[in-house]
């Protein structure tokens, strides 16, 4: 979960990841896992890095 956070995970593996966890239901050990990686990587005021947030059709010019 700190690899999507970060934004390290490709978009495409990140889709299917997360396809994964939708299609068999998040477990509660899953879900306290991403709030502690939340937590980790939030900065002094609650703010996450958004790199996870950005597609690449995103991060293109729409011109």
């Amino acid at each position: 979960m700190r690899l999507i956070l970060a934004g390290e995970v490709e978009s495409k593996r990140r889709g299917a990841f997360l396809m994964l966890m939708r299609y068999r239901g998040e477990s509660v050990e899953e879900l306290a896992g991403l709030v502690e990686a939340a937590r980790d990587m939030a900065g002094p005021h609650g703010d996450l890095p958004t790199p996870w947030l950005q597609s690449p059709a995103r991060l293109r010019s729409r011109w």
